[in-house]
């Protein structure tokens, strides 16, 4: 299944597109959007708004890596907090664990 957001400013221009795609392949209309690619989409007609969270896509990266029970620092991070050189007997952190981490952050 492939999801498709059609957009636009005029809706009888947004129907006729989706009757068109209508046309040439089996679809459903699923109405206004909620969620898609992990984004809650919230819309307010009245006052022409639109707001995006990202919040549950996220928490579902936090729970991925392991990480959903840190506790958040504010940023930038004081000058108190010191480096320290690892214990060589210490076993390494596996890179690809943070590759993937910094992959789905873009």
């Amino acid at each position: 299944m492939d999801d498709i957001v059609i957009l636009g400013q005029d809706l009888a221009r947004v129907q006729s597109t989706i009757q068109s795609i209508a046309k040439l392949w089996k679809i459903k209309d699923l109405g206004d959007i909620n969620i898609i690619l992990g984004l809650r989409i919230y819309r307010d007609r009245a006052s022409r708004t639109l707001k995006i969270n990202q919040e549950g896509y996220v928490q579902g990266m936090l729970e991925r890596f392991k990480l959903q029970d840190l506790k958040p620092i504010a940023l930038p991070a004081d000058n108190r907090n010191n480096l320290i050189v690892g214990d060589p007997s210490e076993p390494r952190t596996d890179q690809s664990r943070y590759q993937s981490a910094i992959g789905a952050l873009i």
